[in-house]
C-alpha cells in the first residue's frame, strides 16, 4: 500500500525546515530486500518507506540532507540507524529494534531531525542518543528495554522529547551528560528494575514538564534539574534526589516528589512554595543550601 508522502513544509516548535524529496520516494519490500541495501541501490533519493519487517540485522548510515525514513506504523527494522551529519532528518511511524553494536537511532557530528512516534527497543546502548552538538525533536515515541538509557545525550548535544514513554533501561531512563540540554514533556518514565529515572551530570540542564518519572534521580557535576508542571498537568517523581558537585534542584509549580532530597559538595535546592516532598531534605558536607 502507497504511503502518505506530503511533509509539513515547517515545523514550528524547533523552527527546523523540511522540503519535499525532488526523487520520487522508494518502497523498501522487506520481503525481498533491506533498507540499507535499498539506499546503495539508491544514491539520489532521501525518502524510503519501508513495506514489512526488515528482519536482516543492517547498519543503516544516512549523510545526506532532508532524508525521511517511515513506515505505517506496523513496519519495522532490525538494526542501527546512524544520522551522521546529515539536517533536517525524519523516522518515522516505525519500530526499531534489535541494534547489537550501537544505540537504535543515534544522530552525530551537528545532525539534526525529527523521530516521531517510533518504537525504539532492545538494543545494546540507547534507545535513542544524540551526541557531538546534533539536536533532536523526539515526539509519541516508546524507547523500551534498552541496555544503557531511554535517551541519551552527549558532548553539547540538544533535545526536546514530547508525549514519550521511557521503560526497562539498564541504567537510566534520561541521561544528559558531558554538556547537553534536554527538555522532556509529558514523558512517563519507569523500569522495573528499579534503575534510576534520571542521570544527569557533566553541567548539564534537563527541564522536566509535566513528566510523571518513577525511580531515583541523580544531579551531579554542575548540572541543573528543573521539575514543573505543564499546563494543568504537574510533575512527579517517586525516588530519592540526589545533588551534589556545584549541582542545582529547582522544583517549581506544583510538582510532587515522592521520596528525600539530599544535597552535598555546595550544591542548592530550591522549593516553590507549591511543591509537595514527601519525604527529608538533607544538607550535607561543605555549605549546601536548602
Amino acid at each position: 500500500m502507497r504511503k502518505n508522502l506530503l511533509l509539513a513544509p515547517v515545523l514550528a516548535l524547533t523552527g527546523l525546515i523540511f522540503n519535499v524529496n525532488s526523487a520520487e520516494a522508494i518502497v523498501v519490500d522487506c520481503a525481498s530486500t533491506t533498507v540499507a541495501a535499498a539506499l546503495a541501490s539508491n544514491p539520489g533519493v532521501t525518502e524510503f518507506i519501508v513495506n514489512g519487517s526488515c528482519t536482516e540485522t543492517e547498519r543503516i548510515t544516512i549523510t545526506v540532507d532532508d532524508f525521511t525514513l517511515s513506515g505505517d506504523g506496523d513496519d519495522s527494522v532490525t538494526g542501527c540507524i546512524l544520522i551522521d551529519g546529515a539536517q533536517r532528518a525524519k523516522i518515522e511511524n516505525l519500530t526499531v529494534t534489535g541494534c547489537n553494536s550501537d544505540s537504535g537511532i543515534r544522530l552525530y557530528n551537528a545532525a539534526n531531525g525529527r523521530i516521531f512516534n517510533v518504537i525504539s527497543s532492545s538494543h545494546l546502548y540507547s534507545g535513542i542518543e544524540l551526541r557531538y552538538d546534533s539536536f533532536a525533536e523526539i515526539s509519541n515515541t516508546q524507547l523500551l528495554n534498552n541496555g544503557e538509557c531511554g535517551v541519551i545525550l552527549l558532548r553539547g548535544a540538544v533535545g526536546h522529547g514530547m508525549d514519550n514513554t521511557i521503560t526497562d533501561y539498564a541504567y537510566a531512563g534520561l541521561c544528559p551528560i558531558q554538556h547537553s540540554t534536554y527538555t522532556s514533556e509529558r514523558a512517563t518514565i519507569s523500569d522495573a528494575a528499579s534503575a534510576p529515572a534520571v542521570d544527569l551530570g557533566g553541567n548539564s540542564y534537563l527541564d522536566l514538564r509535566g513528566v510523571n518519572a518513577d525511580g531515583d534521580v541523580n544531579v551531579y557535576q554542575q548540572s541543573q534539574l528543573r521539575v514543573r508542571r505543564l499546563g494543568g498537568t504537574q510533575s512527579n517523581v517517586m525516588g530519592d534526589i540526589e545533588v551534589n558537585s556545584l549541582s542545582l534542584l529547582n522544583i517549581l509549580d506544583a510538582s510532587e516528589i515522592t521520596g528525600n532530597i539530599l544535597a552535598t559538595d555546595i550544591s542548592i535546592v530550591r522549593l516553590a512554595d507549591t511543591a509537595t516532598v514527601n519525604g527529608n531534605i538533607k544538607c550535607d558536607r561543605k555549605i549546601s543550601i536548602c
